[in-house]
């Protein structure tokens, strides 16, 4: 019979966690308020017992859903909250020094940027990672919420990706400047007037293009004149 080592045990104990965990989050409801939602993520961070492994695929399972199921996104961003509520506040990195809620943001943040990243290289984009991110803007009180310069970068990928306007990509990036659109220009006058330019890079972009595509630029640039008060603009 072949002895099990420690290292042996130690992946039979990650597996094992990583199944129920993952078992959790998938069977979380979609809405924020559901008590089990709370019940779960207390137990998971509860489990962690401070391994980096395990709050990594936590991160990674939330987030993976929240991209496979965008009804699922004002529930896990309310997940990623609960998760940073309820972690040991001690849990700390292996080598940098932020510890507990922080950690659970650090994770997320680099789970974003390399989805984000990749998305960027596929014709068609994800629906749930642009539709989180837009959330993680209006929420500024979450561990998520982006700050302003990753608002900027989220906005200029999608605004000058050669697949911009491949299947309903162009329509996703509408979605996000109307959502992230408000947030940007509570901002800093730096971030005001850079948002600005995007927007007018993104009019120069679809000047080659049909009237439909230039037209809906246009009512951007409206609302946003308008101050993103769309019953206005619908007055005018």
């Amino acid at each position: 019979m072949a002895a099990f080592g420690l290292d042996d045990l130690n992946e039979i104990f990650l597996q094992t966690f990583k199944d129920w965990s993952t078992n959790i989050i998938n069977t979380t409801p979609p809405s924020k308020d559901a008590p089990e939602t709370a019940f779960g993520i207390r137990t998971i961070a509860a489990q962690l017992n401070n391994d980096q492994a395990r709050l990594v695929h936590v991160v990674d399972t939330i987030q993976e859903r929240a991209c496979l199921d965008p009804h699922f996104i004002d529930a896990a961003v309310a997940v990623y909250d609960l998760l940073a509520m309820f972690i040991d506040p001690n849990f700390p990195h292996a080598s940098l020094p932020i510890k507990g809620p922080m950690l659970v943001q650090y994770h997320l943040m680099r789970r974003l940027q390399a989805q984000f990243t990749r998305m960027l290289q596929e014709d068609n984009w994800s629906e749930g990672l642009v539709r989180l991110l837009g959330r993680l803007c209006q929420e500024q009180d979450s561990i998520g919420a982006l700050t302003p310069g990753i608002a900027l970068q989220v906005l200029g990928g999608l605004v000058e990706s050669p697949k911009f306007l491949v299947g309903g990509n162009f329509e996703l990036l509408l979605d996000f400047v109307v959502v992230a659109g408000p947030f940007l220009d509570a901002q800093a006058l730096e971030v005001v007037n850079d948002f600005g330019g995007m927007l007018q890079v993104l009019q120069k972009r679809v000047g080659d293009y049909g009237s439909v595509v230039r037209l809906a630029v246009f009512g951007l640039v409206r609302l946003r004149e308008e101050g993103w008060r769309q019953e206005r603009l619908s007055t005018v």
